[in-house]
């Protein structure tokens, strides 16, 4: 998971970040023993060694860099068009980031935290609005991307009543933002996370034979670890004598 192997975008690097940052907050709080902090820890480098060993992670591998692809691949140059971007998390950062190269009006959206949409817009030279703007600002967008992380539905088939001209809309939300009648609209295309899969297969294409070798490299740092666990250390458990490892007992009836 930490070397990009699971990953929808094979290869793609935000993940290890998110590894980390996991590892570290359970450290905060408290929760992580000797034993889980050797397995993160000795995840946390094989991964880095996967990155520095292998070209896994070479080129565009990340959820934003393929988003934007795609987008280039059924309208064209982006430099002139108007996006909306609704969300401001992790991968509406990265959209924006492919998205500045390229030169198009971007507006962001925050549904609750108004300040994020205002940084990300200075990062890139973009615009922010309120979340009750939403309904006007996407009737002049060419692009709306939405990916936040909404149980409810952002945009319904009625958001759209009115529209003029053609309006592609890219959902990259689970579970999804946009109501799926939408594509019910003359001029209205509505593409999901798993659209992208075209890109991401030619991406998958380059990458096979570094995924191989970073296989190879796991399992080899897995068997290394595996074996320094089971040598008793002073301070802490041996696996098969903790908590981690008691075998379940099932209780008479």
């Amino acid at each position: 998971v930490a070397a990009g192997l699971d990953s929808q975008v094979l290869g793609e690097t935000e993940i290890l970040e998110q590894v980390r940052f996991a590892y570290q907050e359970a450290k905060n709080i408290g929760a992580v023993n000797g034993l889980v902090a050797e397995i993160f820890t000795a995840a946390l480098a094989t991964a880095k060694k996967v990155r520095n060993e292998t070209g896994l992670a070479q080129g565009k591998v990340s959820i934003g860099s393929v988003a934007v692809d795609f987008i280039r691949e059924k309208i064209g140059a982006l430099s002139d068009k108007r996006i909306l971007i609704i969300g401001v998390g992790k991968i509406s950062e990265l959209v924006a980031m492919y998205l500045k190269k390229e030169g198009p009006d971007v507006v962001f959206v925050a549904n609750r935290t108004f300040r994020k949409a205002e940084e990300l817009s200075e990062k890139i030279g973009g615009k922010a609005i309120r979340f009750d703007e939403l309904k006007r600002e996407i009737k002049r967008a060419d692009v709306v991307i939405s990916a936040t992380a909404s149980p409810h539905l952002i945009i319904r088939k009625e958001d759209l009543a009115g529209l003029e001209g053609s309006l592609l809309i890219l959902d990259l939300a689970v579970p999804t933002d946009v109501d799926i009648r939408v594509r019910e609209i003359p001029g209205v295309e509505l593409f999901r996370l798993n659209s992208l899969d075209s890109v991401i297969h030619r991406n998958l294409e380059k990458r096979k034979n570094e995924a191989e070798i970073a296989r190879r490299i796991i399992t080899g740092e897995v068997a290394k670890t595996w074996k320094g666990l089971l040598k008793p250390k002073q301070g802490r458990l041996e696996p098969e004598r903790s908590i981690w490892w008691e075998p379940v007992r099932a209780t008479p009836v």
